[in-house]
């Protein structure tokens, strides 16, 4: 009888350099846990901060996280006004995006503009960027995932998130919202009807479902459930510190995703199912 590889687990942490708190929390869920990947915000405020970090410690791999909501963008408000809400800031939500997108609303060649400069913003930064992900997933959107797809690999980016989490009976009764049940079906909706991208994903992920709220209960849920022989990208969100005043509404518990993330019984549990925990450059 023929062996079973390991699952490979990417463990990879969102949001890098959107904040000093996060920034730190994402140093040291590498360090004293299991974290072994973050995407990096080109809009970041602490982007520069964010890119010394990852110049510390080398095994953590770096991706993009691309933004095309909430944040100030990199380029002029002339240039994307479809983009830009009357604050001339992106439009404050996903939701927000896409009925816009959907209504015709959103010009392609100013995502793609924007996108571009934030793709070489984070290339030129001397980092290698391993993948590409989208801030609250809008590159799942029909034609959004062709443009993000075509700029990735116009930059030898090969790699994307396709944020597709299996549906587990245990969280239905686990104390997550409904709401957050609904948005996974959406999610799953979209990753089947635009996944046509040439570039290569995980083949599970996790961590939609508990998003802004992994707790140690529930990874360690996650770990036992992993797929051996197959490789699973797990979402993260961990910070150090007091959650950032203008990001209450995200409704995150970062410390409590950081304590879950350098737990010993997590880490223990790693070992213990000889989990090969990587990151993206294992795809």
């Amino acid at each position: 009888m023929a062996e079973v590889s390991p699952a490979t687990l990417i463990v990879n942490a969102d949001d890098f350099g959107l904040s000093d708190m996060i920034n730190k929390g994402i140093e040291k869920a590498h360090t004293d846990g299991i974290l072994t990947s973050a995407s990096l915000m080109a809009v970041g405020s602490r982007f520069d901060s964010a890119v010394d970090i990852a110049i510390r410690h080398p095994m953590l791999g770096i991706g993009a996280h691309l933004t095309l909501v909430e944040e100030l963008p990199l380029s002029k408000p002339q240039e994307i006004p479809s983009l830009l809400g009357d604050d001339g800031r992106f439009h404050k939500s996903a939701k927000h995006f896409a009925l816009k997108y959907l209504t015709g609303n959103i010009r392609h060649a100013e995502v793609s503009l924007e996108l571009g400069r934030q793709l070489d913003k984070l290339t030129g930064s001397g980092l290698t960027i391993t993948h590409v992900d989208t801030h609250q997933h809008v590159h799942l959107l029909p034609g959004i995932n062709t443009i993000v797809s075509q700029l990735a690999l116009n930059r030898g980016i090969s790699n994307i998130r396709k944020p597709d989490e299996r549906l587990r009976a245990s969280t239905l009764f686990s104390g997550v919202a409904s709401s957050r049940h609904i948005e996974l079906l959406l999610v799953k909706m979209l990753n089947g009807l635009n996944w046509r991208s040439s570039m290569r994903s995980t083949d599970d992920f996790t961590g939609f479902i508990h998003g802004g709220n992994l707790n140690e209960a529930s990874l360690l849920e996650i770990l036992t459930d992993l797929r051996p022989g197959k490789s699973t990208e797990l979402m993260c969100h961990p910070g150090l510190g007091p959650g950032d005043t203008d990001k209450a509404h995200w409704q995150y518990n970062w410390e409590h995703e950081l304590q879950a993330l350098v737990s010993p019984a997590v880490n223990n549990a790693v070992v213990r199912l000889g989990i090969n925990l990587s990151n993206w450059n294992a795809i």
